[in-house]
C-alpha cells in the first residue's frame, strides 16, 4: 500500500524562524516625541478566482492579518456578498479592482498592444521559445496587415537578442502606459506601503496597478501561484522590489529568462500545498468513498483533463471506462474525472455541449464512472472557487491509487502525494469527426519548458497509446511504490520547501517589506 504523503525535510531551521519573528515584531517608527508604532498597510490585486485561492485563502492573509497589518483587498466583485462575509474585517478592506477601465484603455491603443505582443516573445533566445510562441501566437490577432507583422517579428528578433532593449521596453512601458490612474482614489484614502500581485506584470491589470504603485514611490511584490509562469507568459511587463518563488528552480528561471536580480527573489515554498501537510483538514479515503458513492473494495483511478477547447478529454474518459468494464484492469477499479474549471469559460452553451460528452459516458458506465465538478461563486471574480474545492481535489489526488493527466498541475500534486502518475501522450482517434473544437496536439504541452522538467525527472510515465495507458495503470496498481523516489525527490525540487508553512513565510516576508528589511530575510532554502 503506497504512502500517502512523502516524508520531506523540514527545511526551515530554527535561526531562520527567529529572525522571521524578529522583523514581524519590529514596525515602523513615525517621527513623533512617542515614536509610535505606524501600522502598515498592504494593498492585495486579485483579478481571478485561482489568485484569490493563493493569496486569500491560505495563510498568507492570517499571517499579515496576525502581523498587525491593514489589508486592502481588491476584487471585481466587492459588493457580492461572499466577498464581503468572507473578508470584511475591522481591519481588512474589500475595494473594487476595476479592471474594466484597464480595458478600456488598454483597446484604445494599437501601440500598446503591439508592444504587449513583442513582450510576449521576448524571453532571451538561449531559452527554449516553442511554447513560447505557440502562446504567443493566440494573442497576435489576425487582422495584423504584413508591413506591421513584419515589423512585430523584427522587434522580436532584436529583443530576443539584447538585454539593453528588454529593459528598455520594460521601462518605456512604464513611463509612458500608467493605466489612466483609475485607482488613485484609493491610493489616497489607503496609502499603501506595499502592493501585492500575482504576477510581475505578465498582465496588462497587474503590470498597471504595479506602475501606478512605483510612480507614487511605494514597494511592490509580485507572489508567484503557478509553476510555468516563469517561462509561459513571456517577459514581465514591471520588475517588482521583491517576487516570492516557490523553490530553487524557479528562482534560477527568474534569474536566466525573466533576468531578475537574486536579492529581488525570495524562496518560499508552494502556499496552496500547505494543505498536504496537515491530514486534517483532507478527507480520509472512507470520507472521501463516502461523499462520492464509491466501492470500497475498488482502486480509485482520479482522472484530471486539460483545458477543454485544447484537447479532448472525454475520449480518455471512455478509453479508461472500457478498459474497466471489459476488465483489463487487473483490479476491480473506478474512476472519479475532475472537470477542468476552465470548462465553464466559454459561456453556457459550450459548456452544456462539452458536459454532454461526460454525462453520456456517465450514464453510459454508471457504476464506473463518477464526476467531480468544480463549485464557483461568483461569475464576476472569474473561476472563484468555493473553499471546499481545495479540500475535494486534495482529498481525490491523496486517496487516489493511480492519477491519469495530460501534463497538468495536478501531477506536481500528485508528487507530494506519492501517487502515481501516467501522463497521456497521444492523440484520441474521434468517433464524432463532426465535432466543432480546433483540438491541438498533446505533443505540444509534452514539450513545454516546465513539463521536459517532470519528463526528465522520471517521476511520472507517458502512455503513447491506448494500449500502454491500460499496460502503466496495471503496474502501478500492482507496485504503487514504483518510481516512488523520483517522484519525491520531484516534489521537493520543484516546490521547494515543504513543510506547511509556506503561506506563512510568504506573509511574514511581505510584513517584512514594509519595514524596509526585506533584505534580512531572504533566504537560500
Amino acid at each position: 500500500m503506497k504512502n500517502n504523503l512523502c516524508k520531506l525535510q523540514n527545511i526551515a531551521n530554527s535561526d531562520f524562524r527567529n529572525e522571521r519573528r524578529k522583523l514581524i515584531s519590529a514596525s515602523q517608527k513615525d517621527t513623533s516625541e512617542k515614536a509610535v508604532s505606524k501600522q502598515p498597510t498592504i494593498m492585495i490585486a486579485v483579478a481571478r478566482g485561482w489568485e484569490s485561492r493563493y493569496l486569500l485563502r491560505t495563510d498568507i492573509v492570517r499571517t499579515l492579518k496576525a502581523g498587525g497589518a491593514r489589508i486592502v483587498i481588491l476584487v471585481p466583485n466587492p459588493d457580492e456578498d461572499y466577498i464581503v462575509k468572507e473578508f470584511s474585517d475591522n481591519n481588512v478592506f474589500v475595494e473594487k479592482f476595476d479592471l474594466e477601465a484597464y480595458r478600456a484603455y488598454y483597446s484604445r491603443s494599437l501601440v500598446q498592444q503591439w508592444l504587449r505582443i513583442m513582450r510576449g516573445q521576448a524571453i532571451p533566445a538561449h531559452d527554449d521559445l516553442v511554447f513560447i510562441n505557440d502562446k504567443a501566437s493566440e494573442r497576435r490577432p489576425k487582422e495584423h496587415r504584413r508591413l506591421v507583422k513584419y515589423a512585430l517579428d523584427i522587434g522580436i528578433a532584436v529583443l530576443r537578442r539584447s538585454t539593453t532593449v528588454r529593459r528598455l521596453l520594460q521601462h518605456i512601458e512604464s513611463r509612458i502606459f500608467l493605466g489612466t490612474f483609475v485607482h488613485a482614489h484609493l491610493f489616497e484614502k489607503y496609502n499603501p506601503d506595499l502592493v501585492v500581485t500575482c504576477s510581475p506584470g505578465y498582465y496588462i491589470h497587474e503590470a498597471y496597478l504595479l506602475r501606478e504603485t512605483r510612480k507614487r514611490g511605494k514597494r511592490t511584490a509580485s507572489v508567484i501561484f503557478g509553476w510555468d509562469k516563469a517561462v509561459s507568459l513571456g517577459l514581465a511587463g514591471f520588475m517588482p522590489d521583491s517576487v516570492v518563488v516557490w523553490s530553487k528552480v524557479m528562482r534560477e528561471e527568474m534569474i536566466k529568462i525573466q533576468e531578475f536580480s537574486p536579492k529581488q527573489l525570495y524562496v518560499a515554498g508552494v502556499a496552496t500545498f500547505d494543505i498536504y501537510q496537515s491530514k486534517k483538514r483532507l478527507y480520509s479515503r472512507d470520507q472521501l468513498f463516502e461523499r462520492h458513492g464509491l466501492v470500497p473494495e475498488r482502486k480509485l483511478i482520479v482522472f484530471g483533463g486539460k483545458s477543454p477547447w485544447k484537447y479532448p478529454n472525454y475520449a480518455i474518459l471512455d478509453l479508461l471506462a472500457e478498459a474497466i468494464a471489459e476488465n483489463r484492469l487487473e483490479h476491480k477499479c473506478q474512476i472519479i474525472a475532475r472537470l477542468h474549471p476552465l470548462y465553464f469559460k466559454m459561456g453556457s452553451q459550450v459548456s452544456e455541449e462539452l458536459m454532454k460528452n461526460y454525462q453520456k459516458i456517465k450514464d453510459k458506465y454508471p457504476n464506473i464512472v463518477k464526476l467531480s465538478i468544480p463549485k464557483f461563486r461568483s461569475h464576476r471574480l472569474s473561476f472563484d472557487l468555493h473553499p471546499d474545492e481545495a479540500v475535494e481535489v486534495g482529498s481525490l489526488i491523496s486517496n487516489a491509487d493511480v492519477l491519469v493527466t495530460m501534463f497538468s498541475t495536478l501531477m506536481v500534486e500528485a508528487c507530494i502525494c506519492n501517487t502515481p502518475i501516467v501522463n497521456v501522450g497521444f492523440d484520441p482517434v474521434l468517433a464524432d469527426a463532426a465535432h466543432s473544437f480546433d483540438y491541438r496536439s498533446i505533443k505540444i504541452d509534452m514539450n513545454q519548458p516546465h513539463n521536459l522538467k517532470v519528463r526528465e525527472s522520471g517521476a511520472t510515465t507517458i502512455a503513447y497509446n491506448a494500449e500502454e495507458l491500460v499496460e502503466y495503470i496495471n503496474r502501478y496498481l500492482n507496485s504503487p511504490d514504483f518510481e516512488s523516489t523520483e517522484r519525491c525527490r520531484f516534489a521537493e525540487t520543484i516546490c521547494g520547501p515543504l513543510d506547511g508553512q509556506s503561506g506563512r513565510r510568504v506573509g511574514q516576508f511581505l510584513l517584512s517589506m514594509t519595514n524596509g528589511k526585506s533584505k534580512q530575510v531572504i533566504s537560500d532554502l
